[in-house]
């Protein structure tokens, strides 16, 4: 559970300190290589990036009711009755696919609409 948290802690510090480094000279080459990587994955949207990590939650609770069926008894990432964790898995990651469909098909913001 630590490790989920420390991996939280680092994404979040990425995200805050990501504006001030990415004007430094030093970190230049860095993010030159990742550009292609976070145009990849979120397509510069916040949605986008939002869809991919509820995606990678429904991910992980499908893994962990899949480790409890076969016997691996470790402490619980996501405290979901156990007769409703083989679904809520799934279900998350779909949701998330529907999330990134649904952002892929709308172009333009409902502000420029009006």
């Amino acid at each position: 559970m630590l490790w989920l948290l420390a991996i939280a802690a680092i994404v979040v510090a990425y995200a805050l300190a990501r504006p001030t480094l990415r004007t430094r000279p030093l970190f230049k080459p860095i993010y030159d290589k990742l550009a292609p990587l976070e145009a990849a994955l979120w397509q510069k949207s916040r949605t986008m990036l939002f869809a991919r990590l509820y995606q990678l939650a429904g991910l992980l609770v499908t893994v962990e009711a899949a480790m409890q069926e076969s016997g691996i008894d470790w402490l619980p990432l996501i405290p979901i009755p156990d007769q409703y964790k083989i679904y809520v898995g799934p279900v998350l990651w779909l949701t998330g696919l529907l999330f990134a469909k649904l952002r892929s098909i709308t172009s333009e913001p409902l502000a420029l609409k009006e």
